[in-house]
């Protein structure tokens, strides 16, 4: 039930991520319209607020691209996965790096428990 109740918050989360995108572009090109029709520059602040709003879309979608690659890469570590093909050369060490520390705690607390949990 846990798990279940984990897997829609998840996709709430991102569920809402197109909404978000329609949202900003036309909140930018109707706000920018309304002022256009205020002060009589018509169209000039509707493309600015256009431009906006397609700016904050984009934000939108690194912002939730960059929690996805998180999520992932913790899914990954606690499952003991390989390295994702998708990871920059600072992602990639970082993981070696904690993955190499997971092991050496491991062996460490193995050599505690006098070999009795070697595999």
């Amino acid at each position: 039930m846990r798990q279940r109740a984990a897997v829609y918050k998840g996709l709430g989360g991102f569920g809402t991520l197109g909404l978000e995108i329609v949202l900003s572009i036309l909140f930018g090109l109707f706000g920018g319209s309304y002022l256009d029709g205020r002060f009589g520059t018509e169209p000039v602040l509707m493309w600015i607020g256009f431009g906006l709003g397609v700016g904050a879309a984009i934000r939108a979608i690194q912002r939730a691209l960059s929690l996805m690659r998180r999520e992932t890469a913790r899914e990954e570590r606690a499952e003991g996965n390989p390295v994702p093909a998708f990871l920059s050369e600072k992602e990639r060490d970082d993981r070696k790096r904690d993955l190499a520390w997971e092991e050496d705690a491991r062996k460490a607390r193995d050599r505690d428990d006098g070999g009795s949990n070697e595999h």
